[in-house]
């Protein structure tokens, strides 16, 4: 049976606007109703493209507009303060793209508004939601790896993929260039494969390449709550796009590269586990290569596992279990809570101020702790 339509407005209409308008677009129990942006002809120029009959350049109508079910908050990061706590306040279930805001201060505005307002919202972190991703969640779950103590996360992303007038390099718009870009990205990652909470981080944030003195070399240590470990490090002058996340554990190790482009990886998700082929969860027998279950079973694994799931499109993943939440239907994929995403943000601020106080620091941090970005000239 096909579901009820909930009207979507979209308020921001960049490179990620785009990407969820063709999400919406395909997905059932959703109908893009309208593209606002306060730049009339950006606004037009999208509408044109994804054929959607409606703009606007007003965000406060479309908020007043009863029609309007759900909005996505898709701004640069300082100005989802403003957006998100009026859509909460229109009584809108919100898609609120990562980060939360820009800083700790506005993301807890956000915070109270929303649970005054007793709306569904979700965070855009859409990196849980690569088939690969969600995949190797479940394999943790399933305890093929043991009890996981270590992770390593590499982001590399050339910078110039957007302009250099571009928000994500105006630290005060956007709070910061990759960590609020893509280390934020790997955190949530992180954390949704193998759960626990961030209990502590040390950071050195560092300019080398970029014209812009932003902060284009990243390497973190975190600890977690569940005994876990490890480093994230994000760059933006590396031509290679790479994103790969390696889990270690009592039992087996796995690596999960999701937008790698090249021969860096041997495949998207790579296990190894002590536990016996016939002990290992069905599900992966379903993307082994070759396969070691079945009449097609043709050779003993070493302890070695080269599964090769779907790769689709993680915004749409994204949006129709969103669609899910708010049908009130099984989602299928944990998707990002405001908390979940204020938790990441915690990790970033902990971050800034290590680097500038050059500590450890525990998070969540005392309140009113100030955001202070380090100076990267």
């Amino acid at each position: 049976m096909k579901k009820a339509e909930m009207n979507v407005a979209l308020i921001g209409s960049g490179l990620i606007g785009g990407r969820h308008i063709e999400a919406v677009q395909k997905t059932d129990g959703l109908r893009m109703a309208v593209i606002c942006d306060v730049v009339a002809e950006k606004a037009e120029a999208a509408a044109a493209k994804y054929g959607v009959a409606q703009t606007s350049s007003n965000p406060d109508a479309v908020l007043a507009d009863p029609s309007i079910d759900v909005v996505i908050v898709a701004v640069p990061n300082r100005f989802h303060q403003d957006v998100a706590v009026a859509a909460a306040q229109a009584g809108k279930h919100m898609l609120l793209e990562k980060p939360v805001a820009h800083n700790m201060e506005s993301a807890l505005k956000i915070k109270d508004a929303c649970a005054k307002a007793g709306t569904v919202v979700r965070v855009g972190h859409n990196e849980r939601c690569w088939d690969a991703s969600i995949l190797a969640r479940k394999i943790v779950q399933a305890g093929v790896l043991g009890d996981v103590f270590t992770f390593r996360n590499v982001f590399s992303h050339s910078w110039d993929v957007v302009s250099i007038d571009d928000y994500r390099w105006n630290l005060e718009i956007s709070g910061g260039a990759s960590m609020m870009d893509i280390t934020i990205h790997s955190v949530d990652l992180v954390r949704y494969l193998i759960g626990g909470q961030y209990n502590s981080v040390a950071s050195s944030l560092r300019h080398v390449f970029m014209p812009k003195a932003v902060d284009d070399n990243v390497n973190l240590i975190a600890e977690m709550s569940n005994g876990a470990s490890g480093t994230f490090t994000s760059d933006r002058f590396s031509p290679l796009l790479h994103f790969t996340t390696e889990l270690y554990g009592t039992k087996g190790s796995l690596h999960l590269s999701q937008s790698t482009v090249g021969g860096a990886t041997t495949g998207p998700l790579t296990v190894f586990s002590s536990i016996e082929a016939p002990d290992l969860p069905e599900e992966m027998s379903d993307y082994l290569r070759p396969r070691t279950k079945g009449i097609h079973s043709t050779q003993k694994p070493d302890g070695w596992h080269h599964l090769y799931p779907p790769h689709r499109n993680p915004y749409l993943n994204q949006m129709r279990a969103f669609s899910r939440v708010l049908h009130g239907e099984e989602p299928g994929i944990a998707l990002c809570t405001l908390d979940d995403g204020i938790h990441n943000l915690e990790v970033m601020h902990a971050a800034y101020t290590g680097m500038n106080e050059r500590r450890w620091v525990n998070i969540p941090q005392p309140a009113g702790t100030p955001w202070v970005i380090p100076h990267y000239d």
